[in-house]
């Protein structure tokens, strides 16, 4: 994997500078899903969506396990982020305490997670090019934030350096 070297843009994509970017269209951005480089690890080629999120949304542990409440992984949910790996291209959702009965069900790690057996993380396979090893161009994955999340945390993400593609600018 390569390093991505901080200020160097990878083809293909537009780094986001939030000074030069409305807010309102900042928060749909970050809705839609913003591109931000997987950072360097003890151990190569494994970043788990805990650490992964700590660093980007500048939390302490006890402040991410009160306000992030929802993870998805590529549409699964995600119940142990801690053993959870990030890999090349993953979609990572994040949201704080949904709602009703469905924000309940979603909810990561809930007590009536049997009711979404069959959107589980647990059945997440891996692809055969998700690696993060071995492949020399920078490795993204897509970040989605939404509610409290966003509100809270959206000026952290963009510190931590975002994202997107040239082909997502044509769509908005």
């Amino acid at each position: 994997m390569q390093k991505h070297e901080p200020g160097a843009v990878p083809p293909g994509f537009i780094l986001l500078e939030s000074k030069s970017t409305d807010r309102t269209e900042l928060l749909f951005m970050l809705q839609q899903g913003v591109y931000i480089p997987l950072p360097e690890t003890p151990v190569p080629g494994r970043v788990s969506v805990t650490s992964f999120l700590l660093r980007v949304l500048n939390l302490d542990d006890e402040t991410f396990r009160d306000e992030i409440k929802t993870m998805m992984l590529n549409n699964m949910v995600v119940d142990n982020p801690d053993r959870t790996d990030l890999k090349r291209n993953d979609v990572l959702i994040v949201s704080g305490a949904m709602p009703g009965l469905v924000g309940a069900m979603l909810r990561s790690d809930s007590p009536i997670k049997v009711l979404r057996s069959t959107i589980s993380g647990e059945n997440l396979k891996e692809s055969e090019n998700s690696s993060l090893v071995g492949d020399e161009s920078p490795a993204f994955i897509r970040l989605k934030a939404f509610n409290t999340v966003l509100r809270n945390h959206m000026d952290d993400i963009l510190r931590y350096g975002v994202y997107i593609g040239i082909d997502d600018e044509q769509t908005t």
